[in-house]
């Protein structure tokens, strides 16, 4: 009975505080990020076999109380949007390297990047919009499509040159 009122209470502390403490954010090494940043977004840029890259579909829920259109990502994923551009959007989570961090970035057909940095939970990100709309175009896709913890964020930016945030 001791066992069952001392140890295993421990044990479950523990176990919590391991699980808990991997959605922590440690701080990413900003030079880290930029140099994945530039290395990735060059990688997609320079992809001949880019309209290669698995095409995923919408979620699209439409329910009298609730409506949303979401963007399932869970690796290197293109996105067809109604004018006929495309995206390429390249996720990666802390998961793999804390010094990268969680960070998102999207080339678009024309080779324009863009970063976000929501949280990617589990090897997955969600871009979510509150209506049944399919993005018009790619910049229409950034304009409105959020990560799940952008609330209060910037969102999509755009990264210039390569330069800073």
């Amino acid at each position: 009975m001791w066992i069952l009122r001392n140890i295993i209470p421990v044990i479950f502390l523990f176990h919590t505080i391991l699980c808990m403490g991997q959605h922590l954010e440690s701080p990413a090494d900003p030079k880290a990020q930029k140099r994945w940043i530039k290395q990735t977004a060059k990688e997609i840029q320079h992809d001949q076999r880019l309209l290669d890259t698995e095409e995923i579909m919408p979620e699209i829920t439409d329910i009298p109380e609730y409506q949303s259109t979401s963007y399932r990502i869970t690796a290197k994923s293109l996105i067809r949007c109604s004018n006929d551009d495309i995206l390429v959007i390249q996720p990666h989570s802390s998961h793999q390297d804390e010094k990268i961090g969680d960070v998102s970035i999207a080339v678009t057909g024309s080779g324009k990047v863009w970063v976000n940095y929501s949280h990617i939970c589990g090897g997955i990100i969600h871009f979510k919009n509150y209506d049944t709309a399919l993005p018009t175009s790619s910049a229409d896709f950034f304009q409105r499509f959020k990560g799940e913890d952008d609330h209060g964020k910037d969102g999509w930016v755009r990264w210039k040159k390569f330069g800073n945030r």
